[in-house]
């Protein structure tokens, strides 16, 4: 796969065991990821692809609604979040 953004930091002899992305980072969208071990004798295998989704929690949702009750239910409806944070929203 060449369609992958290479990122290097740091020492490149020195373990790093987290990255962050804030760069061209769109909600919504989803990245994949791989990473690989590299020492003084070049570089190992890729690691296997993992893919993420760019989102955060949603915004909380309007109130419920009245619709109708009876002597035993009330019925109220429920509207979608103004923003679901990037992921489809249950």
């Amino acid at each position: 796969m060449n369609d992958f953004t290479e990122v290097v930091g740091g020492d490149p002899y020195t373990l790093q065991t987290y990255f962050t992305v804030t760069k061209s980072i769109l909600k919504g969208e989803t990245y994949a990821f791989r990473y690989r071990a590299i020492n003084e004798i070049g570089p190992g295998p890729w690691s296997e692809i993992s893919k993420l989704d760019a989102a955060t929690v949603p915004i909380p949702p309007p109130k419920p609604f009245y619709i109708s009750s009876t002597d035993t239910t009330i019925t109220i409806g429920l509207l979608s979040t103004l923003d679901n944070g990037g992921s489809r929203t249950t």
